[in-house]
């Protein structure tokens, strides 16, 4: 599968949960083991906000991370890697469960792609990033709105 890394978490000595968006699996919770450990092979490939092709197996109760290779680096400059945090911690809350969804994968992966150019970082791409998102899930009747509708989406339905 291919995948942006929006969040992790560290559990245990050596392993950490990831939360990565994927083409064709939607939302994951993966569990990488041991990714941590200085001799890992997966620890430089699994880097926050990095575009990446991964292998995973369905455990009992939980996903499995096999392998992993970078094929994007996350955003280099300081203002695009704090706009990347700011829309995986946006996007991360809104989107819900497992479910294929061409058109959100193409929200998520044209505003990282946007963030990787090194062109300077403005201000309206995160808004502009929350409003297609948000017209995307149904909150939005207008992909083009300002952020007083965004305010009013998100306080009307308690996001």
């Amino acid at each position: 599968a291919e995948g942006i890394i929006l969040a992790a978490s560290d559990t245990g000595e050596a392993d950490r949960m990831y939360t990565i968006y994927t083409k064709d699996h939607g939302k994951l919770s993966i569990f990488a083991k041991g990714v941590r450990l200085e001799k890992s092979k997966l620890r430089y490939h699994l880097r926050s906000f990095a575009h990446i092709r991964l292998s995973f197996v369905e455990g009992k109760n939980i996903l499995r991370l096999t392998d992993a290779e970078e094929l994007v680096p996350p955003p280099s400059s300081e203002n695009a890697w704090h706009a990347a945090k700011k829309i995986s911690l946006f996007a991360n809350r809104l989107i819900a469960g497992q479910e294929r969804d061409a058109a959100l994968w193409e929200v998520i992966d044209s505003t990282f792609r946007l963030l990787d150019s090194g062109r300077p970082v403005l201000p309206a791409w995160e808004q502009e990033f929350k409003a297609r998102l948000l017209h995307r899930l149904g909150y939005l009747d207008n992909e083009n709105a300002d952020a007083a509708a965004i305010e009013e989406a998100l306080s009307a339905s308690q996001l």
